[in-house]
């Protein structure tokens, strides 16, 4: 038996993106895509949540990293099994335009690995058995130019990845026509649209190919992912590996006090409070009902507004399963529209959780079956000559959240004033909650998780202190319909006076 693993595995630290210039048409043709496709990263996190080992625990994805090695299977998949994946992910119908969207996300995300506000690293991988040729274009048995031997290109900069299990040299005699083949046209599609690299490893050791494996995620991942595979999970039938990597690690754009955390109970379904460690915060944030969702809706900007986090509250402490079951019918990026800008009361637990799971029974039960059940007509275009199919999908996703932020920015530009009349809206995360981060230039979501255990409380000698009124942001519009207009004003304030806020509507 022929097996392939494909790995996404994915990392956050807490808490940004680039639209290149494209013509209006293609703009509109890549929102469209982004709207229909994130339809499946609410029905994946459903779906895992309604396995019964996930029902009371932390649940944690990236829908990016999933989607983004779904779509390079996808590219080797044949006509039945890339049907399956196309209605899942709500693909468009043309080749080309599929091509053109993830390497427009990918691609957004990969050019903005150098930046300084935060740090986002995004790779994808082929690993090849070492005893595969590529057949060329004339059926010639040949290595292709799309595979190194040894150190890659991406791991030049992080030499750990390839120095742990030194690649042995082959030699160029033609192996028997019974070896199987890897088809050129696959590795040239995942390197030029999916940025992937192609290497060869030999599987037959298992526990030297796992420590490469696992040395590229962990490097990748700033040692967040440490393990992706096993020696357990290789086998000498182990031809081929994708893997995907995401990490991302940011500050906020209003960072939480720590002085200002305390100790607070967290309260989950049929179980005792968890006393977890509650930030607090009162400044201005994006927020809404969404009455769809008998929840409330708050967006946490990063620093440098490329990225956020959108949290989701149900109304009921024990309403988490239900809001999870409307959330397909409740597409993230209309929630995103409804949010004003306004002052709201922020209590948002400490959390650091880490998820591992094989997706190949919750992608089966999504509707994507032939590439894990059959040799035959799965992944043709990967190879024609020998028949292969999905073994495994390892998802690895870490994610940490706390009060980090911009160096002194929860003492800048910030006035005691008594709390003034008028109901400020407090989002109160005492309960299990769902969150997302979004990129804000793309749109695309890179990982979601629903959070039930958050961390538990640890008892500092130093007491909270009280909160702060923060200043009122810059005069601007916080909403538009083409109904109304809201417009919130904020005068400037005479020394030993109260703030004023008014507020004007336009029906």
């Amino acid at each position: 038996m022929v097996r392939l693993l494909l790995s996404t595995l994915l990392i956050l630290g807490v808490s940004r993106s680039s639209w290149g210039s494209t013509e209006d048409e293609e703009k509109q043709k890549f929102l469209v895509n982004l709207e229909r496709t994130a339809f499946f990263d609410t029905e994946l996190l459903q779906e895992i949540g309604r396995l019964p080992e996930f029902a009371s625990s932390n649940v944690l994805l990236s829908p990016i990293s999933v989607k983004a090695a779904l779509g390079m299977l996808w590219e080797g998949a044949g006509p039945v099994a890339a049907r399956e994946i196309s209605l899942a992910l709500r693909l468009p119908e043309s080749k080309d335009e599929v091509r053109q969207f993830f390497s427009t996300v990918l691609q957004s995300l990969q050019k903005r690995s150098n930046e300084q506000e935060y740090t986002l690293d995004l790779a994808n991988r082929l690993y090849v058995t070492d005893s595969l040729i590529l057949n060329d274009q004339k059926g010639n048995q040949s290595r292709s130019d799309g595979y190194s031997r040894g150190v890659s290109s991406g791991d030049k900069k992080k030499p750990a990845t390839t120095t742990t299990t030194p690649q042995p040299a082959r030699t160029s005699t033609a192996p028997t026509p019974a070896i199987p083949v890897i088809e050129p046209d696959f590795v040239r599609a995942l390197t030029h649209y999916y940025g992937a690299e192609a290497t060869f490893l030999d599987f037959s050791k298992a526990s030297e190919a796992a420590a490469v494996i696992n040395g590229w995620a962990s490097d990748l991942t700033h040692g967040l992912i440490t393990s992706v595979v096993s020696p357990e999970t290789i086998s000498g039938d182990t031809q081929l590996f994708i893997g995907n990597v995401v990490y991302f690690k940011g500050k906020w754009e209003n960072s939480f006090d720590p002085e200002h955390s305390k100790p607070a109970n967290f309260y989950v379904q049929n179980k005792s409070p968890i006393e977890a460690t509650m930030m607090e915060q009162l400044n201005y944030f994006k927020y809404a009902a969404i009455d769809s969702l008998a929840a409330t809706a708050l967006e946490l900007p990063y620093t440098g507004n490329k990225f956020s986090m959108l949290l989701l509250l149900p109304n009921d402490r024990n309403g988490i399963s239900q809001m999870m079951r409307d959330l397909p019918h409740n597409p993230l990026n209309s929630i995103v529209s409804q949010l004003e800008l306004q002052e709201v009361h922020v209590l948002l637990p400490k959390f650091e959780a880490e998820f591992n799971t094989d997706l190949v029974g919750v992608l089966h039960n999504l509707g994507i079956q032939k590439i894990f059940e059959t040799f035959e007509g799965g992944l043709p275009g990967v190879s024609r000559r020998f028949p292969l199919k999905v073994d495994g999908v390892q998802h690895s996703v870490k994610v940490i959240v706390n009060e980090l932020g911009t160096e002194a920015a929860a003492a800048t530009g910030i006035l005691v004033v008594p709390l003034m009349g008028g109901s400020v809206p407090k989002f109160e995360a005492n309960h299990p909650f769902l969150f997302f981060i979004r990129d804000l230039e793309t749109g695309a979501f890179l990982f979601g998780g629903k959070v039930v255990q958050p961390s538990r409380h640890v008892p500092s000698s130093t007491s909270p202190r009280p909160l702060r009124r923060p200043q009122a942001p810059p005069n601007r519009v916080t909403s538009s319909s083409p109904r109304r207009t809201r417009m919130a004003f904020y005068p400037s304030l005479i020394p030993g006076q109260d703030e004023d806020r008014m507020v004007f509507e336009q029906d």
